[in-house]
């Protein structure tokens, strides 16, 4: 596992756990200005960045697939506990968590990886 890798993993569990306390707080407590893009598009946006911190933390496909796929059923419980604090289950707020880490899976492959791989050849010279 890389220096880069433990970032990764890091970054991956602290935006998992905001995202938890965030999810879980009643809504009363959340501000109403947060909501303002639509609350679907910051599920999609949240899982998205769990999803690209997932793959960071990486060192392999094998581990890529476990962490993607923790995400999501960390999103899936998160959504069943909702209720306990006030907050309702939404299917399409598990389908927005599931859409955006899979949307993470290109933009690290197309956008990240390469950004990555190209400063660390250039990082070498």
């Amino acid at each position: 596992m890389t220096k880069l890798n433990k970032i990764g993993f890091a970054l991956w569990v602290m935006m998992l756990l905001c995202v938890a306390v965030g999810s879980l707080l009643p809504l009363n407590k959340v501000p109403s200005d947060a909501f303002m893009l639509g609350d679907k598009f910051l599920h999609l946006g949240a899982y998205l960045v769990i999803g690209v911190f997932a793959l960071l933390a990486a060192s392999n496909s094998t581990l890529a697939f476990w962490l993607l796929g923790i995400s999501f059923t960390a999103s899936l419980m998160i959504e069943i506990l909702q209720p306990l604090s006030g907050r309702s289950f939404e299917l399409l707020d598990i389908a927005a968590n599931g859409i955006g880490v899979i949307i993470a899976i290109p933009i690290w492959w197309y956008v990240i990886f390469p950004l990555l791989s190209r400063y660390q050849l250039n990082k070498g010279n």
